[in-house]
């Protein structure tokens, strides 16, 4: 969810590859490109930090740029992402239950988990 929210925003005011490339380096940059460059950044770090909860502030304590903060974020939540989705397949496996059920559905219900682990 921070995800798209922060990502939507800077996509509509063209500041997207603040996250998405490495900071550009002072010295090759005219020097008011450079503090427009860090504006953007402190404006960015500052969204960020706004959506979060303090549990998890200090996952991005001590970053200077907002590629680094969305960086520790996404590695952050990507596993938690993926054990989650496991934990949802793992439940729609042991709930798969023929019972009453006929056999092609059962096979279907049975194919599509299976499709999803193997999508993991």
């Amino acid at each position: 969810m921070w995800k798209e929210q922060i990502f939507s925003i800077m996509e509509s005011q063209l500041i997207d590859d603040h996250v998405n490339k490495e900071p550009p380096k002072e010295e090759v940059m005219e020097a008011t490109s450079y503090q427009s460059w860090k504006k953007y950044n402190a404006l960015i770090k500052s969204w960020i930090c706004g959506l979060l909860t303090e549990e998890v502030l200090h996952l991005i304590t001590g970053l200077s740029t907002a590629k680094e903060v969305w960086c520790s974020l996404e590695d952050a939540y990507a596993q938690i992402t993926k054990d989650r989705e496991l934990l949802l397949v793992i439940t729609k496996l042991h709930s798969c239950r023929k019972g009453i059920m006929p056999l092609p559905d059962y096979i279907k219900q049975f194919k599509e988990v299976c499709d999803e682990l193997a999508a993991m």
